[in-house]
């Protein structure tokens, strides 16, 4: 009984530890010192939804020369 609640607690850990919300590769247009006003939403594509949220989102901002 000891070794399955031993299990059962290992394995909730490693599927807390697991779940990451940024893992540093992010850069926002803030960062790049862009102003998103000055340009025009060419393709937006969200994946979200299914189980805990888990998806990709996808933005494309055009802007012209």
């Amino acid at each position: 009984m000891k070794k399955l609640l031993f299990l059962v607690c290992l394995l909730l850990l490693g599927m807390f530890t697991s779940c990451e919300s940024n893992n540093g590769d992010y850069v926002g247009l803030k960062q790049l010192g862009i102003d998103k006003s000055k340009g025009y939403l060419n393709n937006y594509t969200d994946t979200h939804g299914g189980f805990l949220g888990d998806g990709c989102t996808y933005i494309e901002i055009q802007f012209s020369l």
